[in-house]
């Protein structure tokens, strides 16, 4: 008899640890969490951008990311989209429900295993448009330099034929001078030149190293120099 029962329980066991490793893996599978509980509130239904062609999207795709938001809500994996139109950020909750967020969004790293985005980070919140995704191309601990992505729409006509709306990408270099998370953005022009006040003590040293190595502001590889050289002092 206690031989039935021992075979018993081991059945049991058997049936039960099945259920258990599946359960682990359907954990392991589930997608990241969400935005929904995060910004409760701060979130609404995004609408379509009618009668105009394209996407608003920097990439189409979900994108596995860490977030932070402008009154310091965070979120360390999630799946987003960067709509560059309206500077807002889309994200898909537990039932597969694309939302938007109306909350200011601070910085954005992307953690995707898609390599063409892995790594890449953005940041938000800089005065004359701080809504706007600025992405870090070199960053410091005095001078960072962005790119600020930006989707217009762009208008044509064809003789006899309706207007034609369509999305067009466009993006502007930036030098972001001070902490990453305090600073102010200047705009280089051809040669490089910035203000007095950007640049404090370093003036002198940095209008040197620009006159003698050609920096241009107008080429991301001389403005990453500048960049690592400002840092350097």
């Amino acid at each position: 008899m206690k031989y039935v029962f021992f075979l018993f329980l081991l059945a049991g066991i058997a049936v039960e640890l099945p259920a258990q490793t599946n359960s682990v893996a359907a954990g392991a599978a589930r997608s990241p969490t969400t935005l929904r509980n995060v910004l409760q509130d701060m979130i609404i239904k995004p609408r379509p951008h009618a009668g105009i062609s394209g996407s608003p999207f920097l990439n189409d795709n979900w994108l596995l990311a860490s977030v932070v938001f402008a009154d310091g809500r965070k979120a360390d994996s999630v799946l987003i989209k960067l709509n560059a139109y309206e500077n807002k950020l889309h994200f898909i909750d537990d039932n597969g429900e694309e939302l938007q967020a109306t909350l200011r969004v601070k910085h954005v790293k992307i953690l995707d295993a898609n390599p063409s985005w892995n790594g890449l980070e953005y940041r938000c919140g800089f005065s004359g448009d701080p809504d706007a995704f600025y992405q870090v191309l070199q960053d410091g601990d005095g001078m960072q330099l962005l790119k600020k992505v930006m989707l217009k729409v762009w208008q044509a006509r064809a003789m006899g034929e309706e207007d034609k709306r369509s999305f067009e990408y466009e993006e502007e270099y930036f030098l972001a001078i001070g902490t990453a998370t305090v600073s102010s953005l200047y705009k280089p022009g051809k040669k490089c030149e910035l203000p007095a006040e950007a640049l404090g003590d370093k003036k002198d040293a940095v209008e040197k190293y620009i006159s003698a190595n050609g920096i241009r502001g107008t080429k991301t590889d001389d403005l990453k120099k500048l960049v690592t050289y400002f840092n350097s002092l």
